[in-house]
């Protein structure tokens, strides 16, 4: 990461000796998040969300960001984002870049080019990066619930829930389908093929989608990703997405395997939005595919190489009341399912109720009930109430 930023701040310094003659224009805007949460007694900050030292209920503050956009000139511009964010839904002393590019776009041509720290281009939900973009509160599952693969290990039956195998002073819980800040370093370029209605977005990155902490280059992973955006129709967009990477960290727990080149992880999938009057439907699919070692941490040795799949999906519907302009209602039913059994499946129902406030205040409240399937474990319910603010 420290490379993609440096190359970044020594490309603005560029442009900014090329635009000397053109004044640059410099849009900043911020967000600020206030929440309520409650969880359930089986809750915590990977399974729903919710920490467990905050079962029975806490307000604080859960997210600031501050976005910033320089125009150059027509063709030149540059986006950062710096978000400061609760660590594991605790303390809120994480910070971070989140997002750092620099963006080319030649004149008269159909073509973008984005080189940095962007927003990873598969999926619908990628784009929802900030909170006053989101209909919930909660991200989906796919993005969210931390399944039994690690960065570190591979595939560990009962990761976390039940196998404490602690990490860097933190026991590990395994990773996401697609890690929820979406963000990826390295070259990304979007084609309009028909502005308005067909697109295609496609990235060369350090890294699978999947990868929480993937700030830092490491020469063992690599990814890419595209994604193509219809429009059939003015109340109808369909997106389809593929991505392939490799997410092993470095880490003196793998270091018997013979190839720690061996993690990898290909994505497919497909998203939609529809909407009709005060309605509107919206939902993806997505299957991965895993290719890892499996770890025994009883004898702590690595059986083999094993094919793993993953299935998610979830759909939104949206209701949004026409005597109150602002306000919305909206249910979201989704799943999490595994082959073979690796993991436990996971079935979650949530409701929420929102209203926008003025042109600067977003409020959601939010229940959701999630089960573990094959499992007789309760208590993952959660209620999440949000107050944002953002100019």
């Amino acid at each position: 990461m420290k490379r993609t930023i440096t190359f970044v701040f020594l490309l603005l310094f560029t442009l900014v000796k090329l635009s000397a003659q053109e004044k640059p224009q410099i849009e900043i805007n911020g967000t600020a998040d206030l929440e309520y949460l409650q969880g359930g007694q089986s809750s915590h900050y990977y399974l729903n969300g919710v920490h467990k030292d905050l079962q029975s209920g806490a307000v604080r503050p859960l997210e600031l960001n501050l976005l910033s956009k320089i125009r150059f000139n027509p063709q030149w511009s540059a986006n950062f984002r710096l978000q400061m964010e609760r660590d594991e839904g605790l303390k809120f002393n994480q910070v971070r870049l989140a997002q750092a590019n620099v963006q080319w776009a030649p004149k008269e041509s159909p073509w973008l080019f984005t080189v940095g720290r962007f927003v990873s281009p598969f999926g619908l939900f990628a784009n929802q990066q900030l909170s006053t973009a989101r209909t919930f509160v909660d991200v989906p599952l796919a993005y969210g619930y931390f399944i039994n693969i690690s960065e570190q290990l591979g595939q560990v039956d009962r990761l976390g829930n039940g196998t404490q195998i602690p990490i860097n002073g933190r026991n590990e819980w395994g990773m996401p389908l697609q890690y929820y800040n979406g963000y990826s370093n390295g070259l990304k370029a979007r084609w309009n093929l028909k502005p308005g209605k067909t697109s295609l977005e496609f990235a060369l990155t350090t890294a699978s989608p999947n990868l929480p902490r993937n700030f830092n280059f490491n020469p063992l992973n690599y990814g890419a990703m595209a994604r193509l955006k219809l429009q059939p129709k003015y109340f109808w967009k369909q997106g389809f997405s593929a991505s392939f990477g490799k997410f092993l960290q470095n880490h003196p727990l793998n270091d018997r395997l013979n190839d720690r080149s061996g993690y990898r992880q290909a994505l497919i999938g497909t998203d939609f939005v529809l909407g009709t009057g005060h309605f509107e439907w919206s939902g993806e699919l997505t299957a991965g595919f895993y290719r890892v070692p499996k770890y025994n941490p009883l004898s702590e040795r690595y059986i083999q190489n094993q094919n793993f799949n993953a299935f998610s999906a979830w759909l939104d519907t949206k209701y949004e009341f026409p005597f109150l302009v602002g306000t919305y209602a909206a249910w979201r039913i989704e799943t999490l399912q595994f082959s073979n059994d690796w993991d436990q499946g996971v079935l979650r129902n949530s409701l929420v109720i929102g209203a926008k406030i003025k042109d600067f205040i977003l409020l959601r409240s939010a229940y959701c009930f999630q089960s573990v399937q094959n499992s007789n474990q309760t208590g993952f319910n959660a209620w999440r109430t949000t107050l944002t603010l953002y100019f």
